[in-house]
């Protein structure tokens, strides 16, 4: 297997698009807001990744539920 090696900013960028795509993939999360150093295009290797998770009020209940029991989620 061919190992991926990125600069600090791709990394990012994969990173951020990895954590969107499980955000939104059960359908929970409707979109993702990208905003700081990534957003306004002036990150560096050392920014961190701001992305702020957008749902609805029918799924919020289910959101804070997965969120409390996914280890995961810290």
């Amino acid at each position: 297997m061919e190992e991926r090696r990125f600069t600090g900013i791709a990394r990012l960028d994969e990173a951020a698009a990895r954590i969107v795509d499980a955000a939104v993939a059960d359908g929970l999360c409707e979109a993702v807001v990208l905003k700081g150093s990534i957003a306004r295009g002036d990150a560096d290797e050392f920014s961190d990744i701001d992305l702020y998770p957008t749902v609805s009020f029918q799924n919020r209940d289910a959101v804070l539920v997965c969120s409390l029991y996914d280890p995961r989620l810290g």
